[in-house]
């Protein structure tokens, strides 16, 4: 059976002007391999793969060559495209599972194992000089000991966090956000960079309150900067005040 796809023009009520983005409302899951040779079919800057959930729609983008986390005009199309179709009720708010959120929540589960570094005493588990930093007791996986393996986990978090704040502020210019949400991503790819050096400032100097309250609070930042952009770039927002317009094709 076809797998009906529409390509709208974001921001636009003429038909082949504005942003186009594909929209392929789904009405089962689809591998990611699946996703990606459609979006490559497809061609356009983004493609938006929409799954119904039981509170909202789960959203996913693809590039020609990518997933990437972080679309604003492919938002945009999607929510068109729902209310359309009868989706979501006209009066309703479009509202969307994505990975971007993830990344917030990522931070803060990070945070929260932080403060367990900090309250356990596993902040110097893994040693106090600056090759320590990247290595653990000259290992890069430490022994199955508890203090060890909370500063590990800690770190492998961190650099999981700083990957993902970097993609999402790398995909931020290119999603169509306002230029402030624009400058919040660039503002937590500068705060990551430097939490990540304050943290190895903290350790090589034997957790130092100085190193150690910069480390803590350039991560809350991280937090409030990306709580705020996935806030601000929501669908309500970035609906409001916007046109576009629609046309069918299919994919088997």
């Amino acid at each position: 059976m076809a797998q009906p796809i529409t390509v709208v023009d974001a921001f636009t009520d003429t038909a082949f002007s504005g942003n186009p983005a594909a929209v392929c409302v789904l009405t089962e899951e689809r591998d990611k391999r699946w996703m990606q040779l459609v979006a490559r079919e497809m061609n356009h800057a983004e493609t938006a793969f929409l799954l119904r959930r039981a509170d909202a729609w789960a959203l996913r983008w693809f590039t020609p060559t990518v997933e990437v986390d972080l679309c604003g005009h492919a938002t945009l199309a999607s929510a068109h495209v729902l209310w359309e179709t009868g989706g979501i009720g006209r009066d309703e708010t479009a509202r969307f599972h994505t990975l971007s959120r993830w990344t917030a929540a990522v931070l803060y589960l990070q945070i929260l194992l932080g403060a367990h570094v900090r309250h356990s005493g596993a902040g110097l588990a893994c040693g106090a000089q600056w090759l320590d930093a990247l290595l653990c007791q000259g290992q890069w996986i430490p022994s199955l000991q508890e203090l060890p393996m909370v500063q590990f986990t800690h770190r492998l978090l961190a650099l999981i966090v700083a990957g993902l704040i970097m993609s999402v502020a790398a995909q931020a210019r290119r999603a169509q956000l306002p230029y402030a949400l624009v400058r919040q991503a660039r503002g937590a790819a500068a705060l990551v960079v430097l939490q990540i050096a304050f943290g190895v400032m903290s350790v090589t100097s034997l957790l130092s309150a100085h190193w150690t309250t910069l480390h803590l609070v350039t991560a809350a930042l991280m937090l409030a900067l990306l709580v705020g952009l996935v806030a601000q770039s929501r669908p309500s927002v970035l609906i409001e005040g916007s046109a576009a317009q629609s046309r069918e094709v299919a994919a088997s």
